[in-house]
């Protein structure tokens, strides 16, 4: 046979399956990988770590700022409360000077 034989091992509670290659001996020169899993990232565990862990910290800057941001919009709230109430006061008392006349 010129062909190779594939036998097929299906690992359960995985999504995938893992291929169990088999070189007959004249295709010696042929390289074979002898277990394949089908849709593995190329990256090592260390460096999904790694990269999971950066998103992490951008996260955690992320509502560090926005809590920041939060603050910053409560102030003003509270500048835009304190001016609404002296413009109320200045009214109050234009309207007392207008009934003193």
């Amino acid at each position: 046979d010129n062909i190779n034989v594939y036998s097929h091992i299906f690992i359960s509670g995985t999504t995938g399956c893992q291929w169990s290659v088999v070189t007959p001996q004249h295709l010696k020169s042929k390289i074979s990988t002898p277990l394949r899993t089908p849709y593995r990232k190329k990256k090592s565990r260390t460096a999904e770590a790694t990269h999971l862990l950066q998103h992490k910290d951008q996260l955690v800057e992320l509502q560090i700022k926005c809590l920041r941001q939060e603050v910053e919009i409560n102030e003003v709230k509270k500048r835009n409360i304190i001016l609404e109430e002296e413009k109320l006061k200045l009214k109050i008392e234009l309207l007392k000077k207008k009934l003193q006349k």
